[in-house]
């Protein structure tokens, strides 16, 4: 019950409600049918859960990416 392991094992129980098709779920849930006929609630905080992450990364990224050219050269010249 250590945070890291914990966190992994969850994040792969919401990608095989939220996305059953996806290759890591295939490898972790092998016999498992995704027939889901009364999740759609789950299904849907999800799939919004995993949009959410996802946004999250490309936040991080792009403040990565604008704190790297603030130190190109000429980056606090104007023209």
């Amino acid at each position: 019950s250590s945070w890291p392991l914990s966190l992994v094992r969850s994040m792969g129980y919401i990608l095989l409600l939220a996305a059953p098709n996806f290759y890591i779920t295939k490898k972790r849930f092998k016999n498992y049918s995704s027939e889901f006929p009364d999740a759609v609630l789950p299904t849907l905080f999800s799939r919004i859960f995993l949009l959410i992450c996802m946004l999250d990364i490309l936040f991080v990224l792009g403040i990565v990416v604008m704190g790297v050219f603030s130190y190109l050269p000429g980056a606090g010249q104007s023209v």
